[in-house]
């Protein structure tokens, strides 16, 4: 590629052959050299996008050709609703009732939908309902063309900021399904499809007739609901909302406040995630029938979980032993961001009743179901299990004792923190742990200086675990092993003596 500097090299060689002008060139006059400047600024920036679009195809390094790679992996810049939980009370003499779908607004103008509501709330008395945060909008369309693989485009709420969340499509016979990219669609089954193009404009596509899916005709009319979200909003706890509406004497008589965040919202993903996405040839499709993938279909669908263990039958009759209320259950363990340590138990095997799923959980069930309803789910409580660790390192006089346990501290919480150690079933490789502490901290690399790690279980008294050496563990999978500021004992000295180095 070649660069201003370049050019103006190549100027400053070829001036001569114009006397009049190389005298004012040298001379530095501002009308010489401001049309040359110019030019040379011009070429160099033709020049570094001709290098960019060489290397496009291996590289995609552009904002358009990284949105044009998104539409062809069937990427939808699609919005999560936050999900709240309302404690909602009734200060009239009568019982007061609210429906699932009425609106409220909070103190910033959003909107959000009750999503489950508390049918009567007696007079005085408090009820608990769950809200979204998202705006209905419904398209009717009338299909003018009849063209195979027909598309409706999804039109975006100008200026206000809100991106799509969710749609349904519906007609005189009912509601349609949706069926991404077409995998096991028969022809004449009632199915869409959602797709975004190179400039992230949202299309709804239908099928071919007698191929795939069902081709709509002329005249047929389609109404599109379409849900949008702010995506990423976070209400302050203990805020207010107020009905949009009152329907009826009792509603101005209902206070509602925000006393927990149930599902944290998400935005469309960024460009500079979708840049980092199109240097990998393909990405996951979706569903968990590849290897029983729960695990990272659960992630993928909710980013923000503390924890999560997935796992089958097999593990935990391994675990706790043969039973036939085990046959064709998947066993899920997990802590939502917003969930409290208390909903964390030190007793393994606690079940959690259907009735008391929380809408986190409510969620993942049904996600589940989504890719595979022949499984049944069964939630069972997190166990808490920091554990304790011990480490002793030596280093040479140079350096400060304190500094280097500061730093290792660091890097150990960072690495098997809570926040970092997520999954069930995490084991601790004592040669990982060395080599992370040597790579990020050269003292104890050095020649004369040692370091030492020693793992037990939450007791460090009692005797300790198998894992103290080997880093594997019998605990159950729901277990949560990680290490806490407090389980965490570093011992650094001084070895008395330098290292052989020039000048010391």
């Amino acid at each position: 590629m070649l660069t201003k500097a370049d050019f103006q090299r190549s100027i400053a060689d070829t001036i001569d052959r114009y006397p009049d002008l190389a005298a004012r060139y040298r001379a530095s006059d501002p009308i010489i050299l401001q049309h040359l400047e110019a030019i040379a600024t011009m070429l160099a920036m033709l020049s570094q996008s001709l290098d960019v679009a060489q290397s496009e195809v291996f590289t995609k390094a552009r904002d358009t050709t990284v949105l044009a790679d998104a539409a062809m992996r069937g990427i939808v810049p699609k919005a999560r609703p936050a999900r709240i939980e309302i404690t909602v009370k009734n200060t009239s003499t009568t019982p007061a009732r609210i429906e699932t779908g009425r609106a409220l607004q909070d103190a910033r103008g959003r909107p959000w939908v009750v999503v489950a509501g508390d049918n009567i709330i007696p007079a005085g008395a408090e009820a608990t309902i769950h809200a979204e945060q998202r705006t209905r909008v419904q398209l009717d369309y009338t299909v003018v063309r009849d063209e195979p693989f027909h598309a409706v485009e999804v039109p975006a709420l100008s200026g206000d900021g809100q991106r799509l969340a969710g749609l349904s499509v519906l007609d005189d016979d009912g509601e349609w399904a949706y069926a991404e990219r077409y995998t096991n669609v028969a022809a004449g089954d009632r199915v869409y499809h959602v797709e975004a193009d190179e400039r992230q404009r949202l299309y709804v596509r239908f099928g071919l007739r007698h191929v795939v899916g069902t081709q709509p005709r002329v005249g047929d009319r389609l109404s599109i609901r379409l849900d949008y979200s702010y995506g990423d909003v976070t209400p302050a706890l203990d805020s207010t909302l107020a009905l949009t509406s009152v329907q009826a004497p009792n509603d101005a008589f209902l206070t509602f406040k925000m006393t927990a965040m149930a599902i944290a919202g998400q935005d469309p993903i960024a460009i500079d995630a979708l840049s980092t996405l199109a240097r990998y040839p393909s990405v996951y499709n979706h569903d968990a029938v590849y290897l029983g993938e729960f695990d990272f279909l659960i992630r993928r669908k909710f980013p923000d979980l503390q924890f999560l263990s997935v796992w089958n039958e097999r593990i935990e009759e391994l675990a706790r032993g043969a039973s036939v209320d085990n046959i064709n259950v998947l066993f899920v363990a997990c802590l939502g961001a917003d969930d409290t340590e208390e909903m964390a138990t030190s007793s393994p095997g606690t079940v959690i009743e259907h009735q008391n799923l929380t809408a986190l959980q409510i969620a993942i069930g049904e996600a589940i179901a989504r890719a595979d309803d022949s499984y049944r789910v069964r939630f069972l409580t997190p166990v808490r299990a920091p554990q304790t660790w011990r480490i002793f390192a030596m280093i040479g006089s140079a350096y400060l004792p304190s500094v280097i346990e500061q730093r290792i501290r660091e890097v150990i919480l960072g690495k098997y923190g809570a926040s970092a150690m997520r999954r069930g079933g995490a084991n601790f490789a004592l040669q990982d742990i060395y080599a992370s502490l040597r790579a990020v901290i050269p003292e104890i690399a050095e020649p004369g200086a040692d370091i030492a790690v020693q793992i037990s279980g939450p007791d460090f008294d009692a005797e300790p675990l198998c894992g103290s050496a080997h880093g594997v563990f019998d605990d159950p999978p729901e277990t949560w092993r990680y290490v806490a500021p407090d389980t965490l004992d570093v011992t650094v000295c001084s070895m008395g003596a330098t290292p052989p180095a020039w000048g010391w």
